[in-house]
């Protein structure tokens, strides 16, 4: 099913929703909690679980907090280190985006209008999470602490 026909079809209920890309080329919408919207800008400290999401201007910092992860306003996601260094960046500039850690193992940022502008492919690996390590390196871990997908800068200056 393409993304437009499965977008479409959700697009006949009431509840927001989530896509997000799949490394097959088809996207995959899901229910979001409307009560999550109402969330306050927060920090969280090393990782994103299953079904966690980054709101703009929140945070996720390395547990010796020198690393951190932040959904931007201008809707980019953005790691920076001490200095405020720009280590890596999703290069989504779509105000107000989201990043949604799904229960199905995808990391997703997902711009206004439910649509995914970036994602890291890791779907059919529900339970996953994210984490930002100490050494830098941003990975999505699969239960049993298996990583799917990293940023691959650990240690970069």
């Amino acid at each position: 099913m393409t993304f437009a026909a499965v977008f479409i079809a959700a697009l006949g209920s009431s509840l927001p929703f989530a896509a997000s890309a799949q490394a097959t080329g088809t996207t995959v919408v899901r229910p979001v909690d409307s009560s999550e919207s109402a969330r306050p800008a927060t920090t969280h400290r090393g990782r994103l679980l299953p079904g966690g999401r980054l709101n703009p201007g929140d945070r996720l910092t390395s547990p010796n907090r020198l690393n951190v992860l932040v959904m931007q306003a201008d809707g980019n996601l953005v790691e920076t280190i001490p200095g405020g260094h720009v280590v890596w960046r999703s290069q989504t500039y779509v105000p107000n985006s989201v990043l949604f850690m799904q229960n199905d193992g995808n990391l997703v940022v997902v711009a206004p209008g439910n649509r995914p502008v970036w994602a890291s492919g890791t779907d059919g690996k529900p339970g996953s999470d994210l984490e930002l390590q100490n050494d830098r390196n941003l990975v999505v871990y699969a239960p049993g602490h298996v990583a799917v997908w990293s940023n691959n800068i650990a240690g970069r200056p």
